[in-house]
């Protein structure tokens, strides 16, 4: 029987060596991998790839200039759509034309604006990524070559050719996990509560209009739920789960979309500034005045490159 510890239990000591959390997260997953059928599909392939080199991929598509520690000149890039409302400083950024199940205009982008800009890379999958690092380094994208390393540049190529994944085969067309909550729930106990608690609601790294829940994120936003489930973000100190087929992930995101049903909008929306992670800690009585009065300034605090944060203030 699979019991629940309260989250002080599961709160992650102080100076944990971080390859034990590693080491302990990929335990779990073999003795999970082998009390578990794969499913028979490709949902439980494609785990024999350079899992660190397509993580580190896959962070620098989500927001290359977190993982380098620079910030984009704040004016808009040039070829982003002028009719989508977003921060300058994110139509720097891959995902903000990609999208997060990488499909563009074809994908959950299709919502914002049927650009031309917003392209599938659906026809980079399996391409030679020396050609790709090639393909980097001309028109909108050259700018990419004047901020990353050589070998940055070619995580990013490896992402894009062989680290996609398909959306559609493990969330159906209402958002819903296609995964089984049960066997999330095991992966979440062992790899994920000791940081995010067991409602889901501590320490979240968010995109801005985000709240701080796991659940809200994972029903509201499957996409980018997963996407940063298996790569980890940017700039944060989060096991990225790309060691585990994809099966066991939409489980994880299965039993994601089940917390913290409630939401709690008043307590725990994020309004960091776009390119920037937002990051929420615990709630508590003390930081809920602050961020009554952060969310009354929004409007100002967007115009800024200032990131909110409840625990810095």
């Amino acid at each position: 029987m699979l019991i629940v510890r309260s989250p002080r239990e599961y709160r992650v000591p102080k100076g944990l060596n971080r390859r034990l959390t590693i080491a302990l997260s990929i335990a779990v997953f073999c003795t999970i991998s082998a009390t578990q059928s794969p499913g028979g599909d490709e949902r439980g392939a494609g785990i024999t790839e350079d899992v660190a080199t397509l993580s580190l991929g896959g962070r620098l598509y989500d927001n290359h200039w977190n993982v380098v520690g620079r910030r984009p000149a704040g004016i808009r890039h040039p070829e982003f759509p002028k009719d989508v409302k977003t921060y300058n400083e994110k139509t720097w950024r891959c995902v903000a034309c990609h999208g997060y199940d990488y499909l563009g205009r074809d994908g959950h982008l299709g919502t914002l604006s049927r650009s031309g800009k917003f392209t599938s890379l659906a026809s980079a999958k399996g391409r030679d990524p020396a050609k790709l690092m090639d393909f980097l380094a001309t028109g909108m994208h050259q700018k990419l070559t004047s901020v990353l390393s050589s070998d940055q540049l070619k995580a990013l190529s490896m992402f894009v050719s062989k680290g996609q994944h398909s959306v559609a085969q493990l969330v159906d067309e209402s958002g819903v996990a296609r995964g089984i909550s049960d066997r999330g729930k095991t992966i979440y106990v062992h790899s994920c509560v000791g940081c995010h608690q067991t409602d889901g609601t501590a320490v979240i790294y968010g995109e801005e209009g985000d709240v701080a829940s796991l659940g809200w994120i994972a029903r509201n936003r499957p996409p980018q739920a997963l996407h940063k489930i298996r790569n980890g973000v940017p700039k944060a100190d989060m096991l990225a789960l790309r060691f585990m087929p994809l099966d066991q992930l939409s489980d994880l995101l299965a039993y994601l979309q089940q917390l913290d049903p409630k939401e709690a909008l008043s307590r725990s929306v994020l309004i960091g500034q776009a390119g920037d992670v937002a990051r929420f800690g615990v709630l508590s009585r003390s930081n809920l005045a602050r961020r009554a009065a952060a969310k009354a300034a929004l409007p100002s605090i967007r115009r800024t490159s200032t990131v909110f944060s409840p625990e810095t203030g």
